[in-house]
């Protein structure tokens, strides 16, 4: 059983509908905000989603702030008043007598959305044969939206099945799955993955999006979410890492991005201030680390329309003053969470792991796969000649976007931001300027020529088809064989242990650790995922815990430690540090590890319990001291 298949079809349905219903919120934003008076219904419609996605975790900060939970029930009733609420504000009478912009013909608006359909498809097409969200990220993503959506509202810790007593993690992604989950009713193991593989779509519109206002046409973005959803390596070889976050974060960007071109090279207007003070706070809430990209990104966009506009000194006044108007609404928007951050402080002890070392900068990182990905040349190469073409032209979206590019390479230097802007952070999420600039340099290309050109349409058509349909047959095998960590074999195992195994039970797993961060302990198997697959606390803790709180002071130092014996778990030395440590199982999935199965069946003090293929469950004889 596969992500798809986890969900009933009335679930599909279901999901089908509550995406339509989530985007109520969105929707209203853009009727109130002014940018109905800016975008065509198109670019509304994509600007909803990063608003709901906005609005739904600044309110979830807001309501943890007085301790509210949502029940799936009251959720979608808000949602309903929302799309009633966008109803009433687009009404005929309510009209400004101002017309939308026009900025395509029907046959590009509906090319658009066939793209957006075909990166759907074969972005589901690619896990179709996958369990669960694959990558060191799966776990603690499907948990955190587990946990929300269990309890209706933002964990203020991840407790019992896990040591983690708080919850600091940004949470955009998450609430996202959860929220959908509600509306749905589908299994969040399933919806974690699902969501994320959607999420892209989303991705590649919003930063079409962007290309779009750039240039103020169509083509751009047609070229643009190509790039994003079919062709280019990122996003889609996020499914390997489960880099979830990051693919929310930079959706919420690149529409930070173009609502913010709109209010810089248009006269300044409060409303559009407030929508992008929105979207910069979805955006931190969405991923930190985006956070710092976004703050670069906007400095590019402002001086780019500075320059390019030469604004007069009282323009520059009154910009500077939304500025700050916006800097104190998305403070506003972000104090519940920011409260929330920093009483979790005093909460009891950090465990830190120690700075990562060189390989932490290292290309290799992304292995062979992604650095000989088929299109790379292509997208590269492309880039090469949209720069040029950029600067020929003075096309202002162009030269932000590689200006921008060049100050986050910079920056992710070890001289630069360090860990917290690394160049693997960086060229994993180039897609978004370098697609933008293609799009933008297309565009324009075709534009130039007029009716007297059209072979540039035909050139740059052709060129968009033969590449998306050759990214596409890459897209569909894009999940690595050694990427999943949950195989179909694990789940029957889990479903064994939930029913046979008490619920106070405390599982040893595999463990992994990083060359360059060894005293990081991660899970490599599906052991590290039982308290999402089977409600079974295990002695592997999501790998955010060092930016958590333990109640524990040395926990970090206990972890590696218990890391280390896996190779010789039935020495006697183990089995004392195993009991010590109050472990009364081991689970071995199908993935394997570390331990070996061999040595814990000829041990007098291992008892099988469970053995299906390559799975194992075994019991700790007198697991605890005392017994």
């Amino acid at each position: 059983m596969s992500v798809l298949t986890q969900p009933s079809v009335v679930q599909w349905l279901a999901l089908g509908a509550g995406i339509v219903l989530f985007l109520g919120p969105g929707m209203l934003l853009t009727a109130l905000l002014g940018l109905r008076e800016r975008c065509d219904v198109t670019q509304r419609v994509v600007l909803a989603l990063p608003l709901s996605i906005a609005a739904l975790t600044v309110a979830l900060a807001a309501l943890d702030l007085i301790s509210v939970s949502l029940t799936p029930v009251t959720f979608a009733a808000l949602l309903a008043l929302c799309w009633l609420g966008y109803l009433w504000a687009t009404r005929p009478e309510q009209s400004t007598g101002s017309a939308s912009p026009r900025i395509a013909s029907g046959a590009e608006t509906g090319a658009l959305w066939s793209i957006a359909a075909l990166i759907a498809v074969v972005q589901l097409a690619a896990v179709r044969g996958v369990v669960a969200q694959p990558g060191s990220d799966g776990y603690h993503h499907t948990l955190i939206a587990q946990v929300i959506a269990q309890r209706g509202a933002l964990p203020k810790d991840l407790l019992p099945l896990t040591p983690l007593i708080t919850y600091t993690y940004h949470y955009g992604y998450h609430a996202t799955v959860a929220a959908l989950g509600w509306l749905s009713g589908a299994p969040i193991l399933a919806l974690a993955l699902i969501v994320a593989q959607l999420l892209k779509v989303g991705a590649a519109l919003t930063a079409a999006l962007l290309a779009e206002v750039m240039l103020g046409r169509r083509t751009a973005g047609i070229v643009t979410a190509s790039i994003v959803g079919v062709i280019a390596v990122f996003p889609t070889f996020y499914v390997n890492w489960g880099r979830n976050t990051q693919l929310t974060g930079l959706l919420l960007l690149a529409a930070l991005l173009a609502v913010l071109w709109l209010w810089s090279f248009g006269w300044p207007d409060w409303r559009l201030a407030a929508a992008i003070a929105l979207l910069a706070t979805g955006t931190a809430f969405a991923h930190y680390r985006v956070t710092l990209m976004a703050v670069a990104g906007c400095a590019t966009v402002v001086i780019t329309a500075m320059v390019a506009r030469r604004w007069t000194r009282t323009e520059i006044r009154l910009r500077l003053l939304q500025i700050v108007g916006m800097g104190v609404i998305a403070l506003v928007l972000a104090a519940p969470w920011l409260w929330h951050v920093w009483m979790a402080r005093s909460v009891g002890y950090p465990a830190p792991i120690s700075q990562a070392g060189p390989g932490f900068f290292q290309l290799d990182r992304l292995g062979d796969l992604v650095l000989n990905y088929p299109t790379n040349w292509f997208v590269l190469g492309s880039a090469t000649l949209a720069l040029v073409w950029g600067i020929w032209r003075r096309l202002a979206g162009v030269l932000a976007m590689a200006a921008w590019l060049a100050i986050l390479l910079a920056i992710s230097l070890p001289a630069g931001a360090g860990e917290f802007m690394d160049p693997i952070t960086v060229i994993t999420s180039s897609f978004l300027p370098l697609s933008v600039m293609i799009g933008v340099a297309a565009g324009d290309f075709v534009a130039v020529g007029g009716r007297r050109q059209r072979w540039r349409t035909i050139a740059i058509g052709a060129t968009l088809l033969l590449a998306a349909f050759y990214g596409s047959t890459r897209v569909v095998d894009a999940v690595e064989s050694g990427a999943a960590y949950v195989q179909p074999e694990d789940l029957a195992a889990a479903a064994w242990v939930s029913e046979h195994v008490p619920e106070d039970a405390l599982f040893m797993a595999n463990t992994f650790r990083f060359d360059f961060l060894p005293d990081f302990v991660i899970a490599s198997d599906a052991g590290g995922w039982l308290p999402v697959l089977a409600g079974r606390a295990t002695i592997v803790p999501p790998m955010i815990y060092p930016v958590e709180r333990t109640a524990e002071p040395d926990f970090n130092k206990r972890l590696v430690a218990l890391a280390e014996i896996a190779p010789d778990m039935a020495s006697p030395a183990a089995i004392e540090l195993l009991r010590n440590a109050g472990i009364t199982h081991v689970f071995i999935g199908q993935r394997g590890g570390r331990i070996d199965p061999a040595s814990l069946l000829a041990s007098p003090d291992y008892a099988l319990e469970y053995h299906a293929a390559n799975t194992y469950v075994f019991r700790l004889l007198d697991g605890k001291v005392g017994d």
